[in-house]
């Protein structure tokens, strides 16, 4: 949701100061007014907090032809005694707070009541207000601040998790805090981008917002605020923003979960021996095995054997000219190398096969960050990547409408984990050669040829392991 309200803020303060609380009261309508409205900018459904004085109560006990609550956008009105939609979410004295109806226009919003008393008697009367407040823009659902989708949305600190969306605005960059809020809420711990001294803030643009899970975070839908001060200290100064929310997010911690958080921190743990973001930094036997801890002799057969394998995804992998960051170019032939950490369950090929599947999901030759390989750990785990991408979902969403015929149903487990093996080759643990077999005979059936690349051998894991059915 935006809102749009004139400042300076001390009015505003002082409105919530005298005008606070849900009295149930009869209406002055000779002094009713709208002060301010919570949002001035919003789509059908959204709430929006009309502020005012001397609205009265909600008229409890009384039917609709004693009383009239209703609020105007244009010609369209939310009934409060007859709100069959649901629009009218409360009325008080100080207060109304609606949802955006169907069919509602831009313009003033207007307040009615009329309320009779002393019904069916010699001195029944009638009191009526019909006042005029703020203008209101009604935008179209494209145009409204929107989150479309998190991802992941099962955590632990540390974990990076990104927000699409559109109309999000940006990160406030060179802005004072005085002018220009960007916040993200993980149920109350917040990652403020104007703040952000743990640099937990990662990026912010009009469609997509990074964010790393912060100690503070817990569950509960995540939170995104965002507001700026045009005009600020002037008399014609007014704020634009919105406040809205995502998915419900799942924070693990010790305490609920300690399996799964250990593995993660193991996960982070490893990405940054093998990359740790410092520049210069070069990788190698020692500086790896001393990052983790380990206590292990270099295996120069182990390598060569590693070496062979990675010239069969990058090519002539000694070249270094396929890889992103050839200081870290050891990292790949250890990780392929090595039984160890936690893809140590896996076989040197599987290992590489896990570096080709991240490849053939992202396009990219080779892991360039911490975050990457945080990612292809993830994979080789068989757990979600924190990273989207949506050339790899688009392939398979195709590749699962060929093998079940049909589309798949997201509110379906089976469907959901079938998608993500397809689009990012998840490792299964513990992995098993004849239902694999098995696999690979119905992938024949359905594409007439036997896998050989890295997203033929995706498919070959979707249909063995994800339990999806035609």
């Amino acid at each position: 949701m935006r809102k749009r309200y004139l400042l300076p803020a001390l009015a505003l303060a002082a409105v919530g100061i005298f005008f606070t609380g849900a009295l149930a009261v009869r209406a002055n309508v000779d002094d009713a007014a709208v002060s301010y409205l919570s949002e001035t900018m919003g789509a059908v459904g959204e709430e929006v907090t009309i502020h005012g004085n001397d609205f009265g109560d909600d008229c409890p006990g009384k039917s609709q032809t004693l009383c009239a609550l209703q609020v105007f956008w244009g010609d369209t009105n939310v009934n409060f005694m007859v709100d069959a939609e649901g629009n009218g979410v409360s009325w008080t004295d100080t207060a109304i707070t609606v949802k955006v109806p169907e069919d509602a226009e831009s313009g003033d919003i207007r307040v009615y009541r009329n309320e009779t008393f002393n019904h069916g008697q010699d001195d029944e009367y009638q009191e009526t207000f019909d006042i005029t407040g703020p203008e209101f823009t009604v935008l179209d659902a494209e145009d409204a601040p929107t989150i479309t989708k998190v991802w992941p949305t099962e955590v632990v600190v540390g974990d990076t998790v990104t927000i699409y969306g559109h109309d999000l605005e940006d990160a406030c960059e060179g802005e004072s805090t005085l002018t220009c809020t960007a916040q993200v809420y993980f149920g109350d711990g917040l990652v403020d981008f104007q703040v952000n001294v743990e640099g937990e803030g990662v990026s912010w643009a009009d469609d997509m917002i990074v964010v790393t899970v912060p100690e503070s975070a817990e569950a509960g839908a995540i939170r995104v605020y965002h507001d700026k001060t045009y005009n600020y200290n002037e008399p014609d100064g007014y704020t634009v923003g919105y406040n809205i929310e995502g998915s419900e997010m799942t924070v693990y911690d010790s305490s609920t979960d300690a399996a799964r958080t250990q593995e993660i921190l193991d996960i982070q743990n490893e990405a940054a021996a093998f990359d740790s973001g410092d520049p210069g930094f070069v990788t190698g036997f020692d500086t790896i095995t001393e990052a983790l801890g380990l206590d292990i002799v270099q295996d120069e057969a182990a390598e060569t054997q590693a070496e062979a394998l990675l010239d069969k995804i990058y090519g002539d992998f000694d070249s270094g000219s396929n890889l992103g960051q050839a200081e870290n170019e050891y990292s790949y032939i250890f990780f392929v190398a090595y039984n160890v950490g936690t893809t140590a369950g896996l076989g040197a090929g599987e290992r590489a096969g896990v570096l080709n599947s991240w490849r053939a999901a992202y396009g990219d030759n080779a892991p360039g960050s911490t975050a990457e390989w945080q990612d292809i750990l993830k994979i080789g785990n068989g757990r979600w990547p924190a990273v989207e991408s949506m050339s790899a979902e688009s392939r398979a969403l195709a590749n699962f409408q060929k093998i079940y015929k049909r589309n798949p149903d997201y509110s379906n487990a089976y469907d959901e984990v079938a998608v993500k093996i397809l689009a990012y080759g998840l490792r299964p643990e513990p992995r098993d050669t004849v239902r694999e077999l098995g696999g690979v005979n119905i992938f024949r059936n359905i594409y007439g040829y036997t896998p050989t690349s890295a997203v033929d051998w995706d498919a070959v894991r979707a249909i063995t392991y994800s339990g999806a059915t035609r």
